[in-house]
């Protein structure tokens, strides 16, 4: 049995997406069948029986878990812009989410845009009767311009153990040849430690481990051309107060987070400040980057 839903994206890199993906898809029963063969991955797009209704308190690993939000939200407009030293806007605009979730925390619906004629972009998400996430279909199209559905830029498919824990994901193209393989390594507690990804095409592989502190994670990424590492630091509600990224050069980029919240402990307005740390401990002056503001709707 299969449960669809459909969400509407802009390209809008998101600190750790694939992670929380991860993390929400891991924890559940259940298998998902093997590709026929490892360089074609087909997709069965027949929708069978409407998947079942997943009771919250035995399934706490939603999206309202992922994203770290309070109480029962129904919807989040998210709004983003840069803004200069003074706190003043600047750019040829911001960009938009809008977040729907359905009453079991799940996102039903994603609708983003960016600025500079970005491209929009549709990803159909598909779960078994289980709550798994097994397929993600992505389109693109110019904005404005309406999704074709005969055709798609490429095509995820998820793997799962006997045990319900995700091993790995393929990644097709619409030719149905396999271009990328993921490969997912979890520890006891059910979070991510290890994630091999072989670009097929390049013939290029990067490894990632994943460690978790108290407050604090931290990705490291490694392949033949590339190093880098970044940690996120948390407050005692799970917000990001700090971000950094360890380049291979050896400069890190340090963002650092304020935060004002509504009634529920959900934030409603994030600032972040920029600036580089140098190999030889010269630190530049913060400055003003962007500015987020989330319109929250609760049920």
């Amino acid at each position: 049995m299969n449960c669809y839903m459909k969400i509407r994206i802009n390209s809008i890199n998101i600190f750790f997406y694939l992670t929380t993906l991860v993390l929400s898809s891991c924890s559940m029963d259940g298998k998902v069948e093997d590709a026929q063969s490892e360089n074609e991955m087909i997709i069965n797009d027949t929708p069978e029986e409407e998947a079942e209704v997943v009771d919250q308190e035995q399934q706490p690993n939603n999206d309202w878990a992922d994203k770290n939000l309070k109480a029962r939200v129904k919807s989040i407009a998210k709004h983003s812009v840069q803004i200069d030293e003074n706190g003043e806007e600047f750019g040829m605009g911001g960009a938009y989410e809008g977040y729907e979730f359905n009453e079991m925390g799940f996102i039903v619906m994603l609708d983003a845009a960016g600025c500079c004629g970005a491209f929009d972009e549709e990803v159909e998400y598909k779960y078994n009767d289980k709550g798994q996430l097994t397929h993600r279909i992505f389109r693109q199209t110019e904005p404005g311009d309406e999704i074709d559905n005969d055709h798609f830029e490429y095509k995820e498919k998820y793997f799962y153990n006997e045990d319900g824990i995700l091993v790995k994901k393929k990644v097709a193209g619409e030719d149905q040849q396999l271009v990328k393989e993921h490969e997912f390594t979890l520890n006891e507690e059910g979070k991510l430690i290890e994630e091999i990804i072989t670009d097929i095409e390049e013939a290029r592989k990067e490894i990632i481990t994943y460690s978790y502190e108290d407050k604090k994670v931290t990705r490291a990424s490694k392949s033949e051309d590339n190093e880098y590492k970044e940690v996120e630091f948390k407050d005692e509600n799970g917000n990001t107060i700090r971000h950094e990224l360890h380049l291979n050069n050896g400069n890190i980029q340090e963002t650092k987070y304020t935060y004002s919240f509504d009634e529920k402990g959900n934030w409603i307005k994030r600032e972040a400040l920029r600036r580089y740390v140098y190999p030889d401990g010269k630190k530049e002056e913060w400055s003003n980057s962007t500015r987020e503001t989330r319109t929250i709707v609760y049920f």
